[in-house]
């Protein structure tokens, strides 16, 4: 009887890409004539941001802008100075295979910033952005899940993976103008951040509803009638809401939603009386949905025949199960020092998310490093403006095991960012943590993939007897008897009326021979 293969056409979850590409930025700015030259430069800081992306066969191609900001002051005078520029560029990063219905994660962030003042009007910028990327993908592959003929034998497993991940998104822009109530009006933004949760998603008949809102968060300056300036913090939140088309998705799936912030820009706006108190605010959103569902596929991971010699090759295959999300909180409080004076005043604070790194620890959990860098705006006593930069470094424990992948989620945040002066120089910031993401276990399936059975070696058979009596120890594989013997497990299994393939306790069990 000639060897029959049964294959199966199977669709498996891959991450194809899970890494990092840098951009630097480089930028020479001369000074229009309307502003000051520079005497003292106060702070430059940059904010990527990624405009577009787009998946093709095995690339994956990213538009992205860099937002630079530098803050100075000009000789003799303490009102802060605002320059704003933009640094756009484009990467393409290598995929390992195609994928049907691609999913994509990037996280911008900014590595350094230096800026030097060459003369009174020439600035030079330098730096470094990262772009951290993870992209998954459905594809398909034929996987052995049967074999007949030829005195083959095989074992196989039940191994639990994600069917066809139904994946769809859609980018789009929200305008709001803030109200600020600011007296005099707003001069100029000295900085500005914004973040997007999720607070709901709603499964209806192949769509879904993701609903949830942008935090917005910005320090600029006022004008005073006396012509300095003074700050003055603003939050504000922006309602979201988007209907995603996703065909064949139901309430069995588990289902997740996504909303990153892709740009973000505030503009200064002239009311009907010529006062500027109102910021215009453009946002763009990219909301990602993908929905999940598990099934269990029976795959071959061992063989061999009882009538010829017979090899076999192994194609360890990677599947990744369904991802369960990952919410997690911690307060944060460090001590910010200004070396060159006291401080009088502080205007605001903030704290940046700047990198989260998944280490295993010892007691086989994952282990989150949290870089964070607080940043306080303020006034000496000398009435100049300061801003202070402290970098810190948080350890999370979890319940994530070490053999689960962890994938952190734009919906990483901090909130309740809070200060207070401690002593002449030096101030207690505090803020809280918020991390989110989802984790997944990935099975490496040691699948069979092709087989190669030797008519030309027949295997010789004992004909002296029908059956063997043989000690059986406890915990051994009835399969691992079943290839020593040449014989059949099934067979075993029957003749000895034992259910499991392995033995719960030592005892004597016939071998039938074949």
């Amino acid at each position: 009887m000639e060897l029959k293969l049964d294959k199966e056409p199977v669709l498996l979850t891959e991450t194809v890409f899970d890494g990092q590409t840098e951009q630097g930025i480089e930028i020479e700015h001369v000074l229009p004539d309307y502003c000051p030259d520079v005497f003292k430069l106060l702070k430059c800081t940059l904010t990527p941001r990624v405009v577009s992306y787009s998946v093709s066969d095995n690339k994956l191609f990213i538009d992205g802008v860099v937002y630079v900001k530098v803050l100075y002051l000009s000789e003799g005078s303490s009102v802060i100075n605002v320059i704003d520029q933009r640094y756009t560029y484009s990467k393409t990063v290598d995929l390992s295979r195609a994928v049907r219905s691609p999913c994509v994660r990037i996280i911008p962030s900014a590595d350094f910033c230096t800026a030097r003042a060459v003369s009174g009007r020439k600035i030079d910028i330098r730096g470094a952005v990262t772009l951290k990327i993870r992209v998954s993908g459905v594809y398909e592959t034929q996987l052995l899940c049967g074999a007949e003929g030829m005195g083959v034998q095989v074992r196989t497993e039940n191994v639990t993976v994600c069917e066809d991940r139904l994946s769809a998104g859609s980018q789009y822009i929200v305008r709001e103008d803030i109200e600020t109530g600011a007296g005099g009006g707003i001069s100029a933004v000295i900085s500005s951040e914004c973040y997007a949760c999720v607070t709901d998603v709603k499964v209806i008949t192949d769509k879904v509803v993701v609903k949830g809102e942008a935090k917005i968060k910005a320090l600029y300056l006022i004008k005073n009638s006396s012509g300095d300036s003074s700050a003055e913090a603003m939050e504000a939140s922006v309602p979201l809401s988007r209907i995603i088309d996703l065909d064949g998705v139901t309430e069995e799936h588990s289902t997740f939603a996504g909303l990153d912030i892709m740009d973000f820009s505030l503009e200064i706006k002239q009311g009907e009386n010529g006062e500027s108190r109102t910021l215009g605010c453009d946002i763009t959103v990219d909301c990602c949905v993908n929905a999940y569902k598990e099934t269990q596929i029976s795959i071959v991971n061992d063989l061999y025949s009882t009538d010829y010699d017979s090899s076999f090759t192994v194609a360890p295959v990677r599947a990744e199960g369904k991802p369960r999300p990952v919410n997690l909180q911690q307060n944060i409080k460090t001590d910010a020092e200004y070396t060159d004076g006291s401080i009088a005043e502080i205007y605001d604070a903030s704290c940046e998310i700047l990198g989260v790194t998944a280490v295993s620890s010892d007691n086989g959990t994952v282990k989150l490093n949290v870089r964070t860098q607080f940043r306080l705006f303020g006034k000496a006593e000398d009435g100049m403006p300061i801003v202070v930069d402290k970098t810190e470094n948080t350890d999370i424990d979890t319940d994530i095991s070490s053999d689960e992948v962890f994938s952190l989620s734009s919906c990483t945040f901090t909130s309740g960012v809070s200060y207070s002066i401690s002593g002449d120089n030096t101030a207690e910031l505090r803020a809280q943590l918020n991390i989110s993401g989802t984790v997944c276990r990935v099975n490496t399936i040691n699948a069979v993939d092709e087989i190669t059975v030797n008519e030309d070696k027949p295997k010789q058979k004992d004909q002296d007897y029908a059956l063997r009596l043989y000690f059986a120890e406890a915990g051994e594989s009835v399969w691992e008897i079943s290839k020593r013997y040449n014989t059949s497990a099934a067979a075993i299994l029957a003749e000895n009326d034992l259910e499991s393939d392995t033995r719960t306790a030592a005892g004597m069990i016939l071998i039938p021979i074949v």
